[in-house]
């Protein structure tokens, strides 16, 4: 016969196996974070020591990058302490390749991040700088055609060659489903 201690050591176990797990992913998104700002940092320095517009599709596009991983990270962590940090770091990076290049999906992935900062954290101390950088981003839009025209745009990869459409093909029966445990973004090499 079963004593009266079983069900309470399974219970326990379990709450261990759940904050084991809690535990985890809490160090997960922390670390993921920190690495988001070392490497912001060193996408940073880069812009910096940037002269022209030599090197600077590539430098573009992984600083691109780092604001989807931003961008990732709130996504992938909904309930985390570092939700409202990534957008703002997200926000921000998007917003100065904005101010220094002048395209428009930077601006737009800068609002889009600070917006759902706002939304999805209305209570983070971050949420009371947005309005200043928005204010910031909208001066920066009305002064980007100005400085837009003084330099070249930035250099975008070459769309491909017009060809005529494919034929559509058969239908296929559809996936199964697949549990997604991570998102990575990167640049591959140029060929």
């Amino acid at each position: 016969m079963p004593s009266c201690a079983e069900p309470a050591r399974l219970i326990a176990m379990l709450a261990i196996c759940v904050l084991a797990a809690t535990v985890a992913a809490q160090t997960q998104d922390a670390a993921l974070y920190k690495e988001a700002l070392t490497r912001e940092a060193a996408l940073r320095e880069d812009l910096a020591d940037l002269r022209g517009d030599a090197g600077s599709a590539e430098l573009i596009e992984r600083i691109r990058v780092m604001v989807g991983a931003y961008q990732d990270i709130a996504q992938l962590f909904p309930d985390s302490e570092y939700g409202d940090n990534a957008l703002w770091q997200g926000g921000i990076l998007a917003a100065d390749l904005f101010e220094r290049f002048a395209d428009a999906e930077d601006r737009e992935t800068a609002l889009a991040l600070l917006n759902e900062l706002v939304e999805r954290f209305p209570s983070s101390p971050l949420g009371a700088k947005v309005p200043a950088r928005l204010t910031r981003l909208a001066a920066s839009a009305s002064a980007a055609p100005r400085a837009a025209a003084s330099r070249p745009p930035a250099p975008r990869p070459p769309a491909p060659a017009s060809t005529p459409p494919a034929p559509a093909p058969a239908a296929a029966p559809p996936a199964p489903a697949v549990l997604l445990r991570g998102v990575s973004r990167g640049v591959l090499a140029a060929v």
